[in-house]
């Protein structure tokens, strides 16, 4: 019984002789090899008549097989794998605000030149008063006492007693700078202080 085997995208057939109580995977094999279909995997047999998938231990009669019925050799399908589960996205934290800059107060924008500037001014009072104290310091008077040369005394009558000179009395130095002055200094920068930091205070 001849039997017509083709490719099932109809490129290639062969016409074999088989017996009809050959089985179907023997021939199978020879054929796959014959159309130039690689062995592995097997191939599928559909007889195109009934478009039925016959199984590889049933013989040529037993499959219902004719005379030059045509065998179609379909390459197997693949179990479709079910696609794999999607990846559920990890809960992505939600963004954090950024850093809202750090606004320093107002008060603290003017305490420092302040703070800065009465330490200056001490610095510049206290010179103040160091130079006023140098230029206002009196000049030492240097009292030398001269020792009369002794002269012969004329005689003395007993009544009459040696007259001693007063020595010359010392001035006692003036101060190097009096309290009103100091005062008067103190409050001029005060005043000053308050015109030149008084706020608000611009910083440019």
């Amino acid at each position: 019984m001849e039997v017509i085997f083709t490719r099932s995208d109809e490129t290639a057939e062969r016409t074999i002789d088989v017996s009809s109580d050959s089985k179907l995977g023997e021939s199978r094999e020879e054929v796959q090899m014959l159309l130039g279909l690689p062995v592995n995997p097997p191939y599928k047999l559909v007889l195109e008549r009934t478009d039925e998938e016959l199984e590889d231990n049933l013989t040529f009669e037993e499959a219902g097989i004719q005379e030059n019925d045509k065998l179609i050799l379909s390459p197997p399908t693949d179990k479709k794998k079910p696609p794999p589960p999607d990846p559920t996205p990890a809960p992505t934290p939600p963004p954090s605000p950024p850093p809202s800059p750090t606004q320093t107060s107002p008060s603290l924008d003017w305490r420092t030149p302040v703070i800065i500037g009465g330490v200056i001014g001490v610095f510049t009072l206290v010179g103040l008063v160091l130079s006023n104290s140098q230029n206002q310091q009196p000049d030492r008077v240097v009292v030398i006492e001269q020792t009369p040369t002794p002269s012969p005394a004329p005689p003395v009558s007993p009544k009459s007693r040696p007259v001693r000179q007063p020595a010359p009395s010392q001035l006692p130095p003036e101060p190097s700078i009096s309290e009103e002055r100091a005062v008067q200094l103190v409050q001029r920068y005060l005043e000053a202080k308050k015109v030149m930091f008084a706020p608000p205070y611009n910083r440019q």
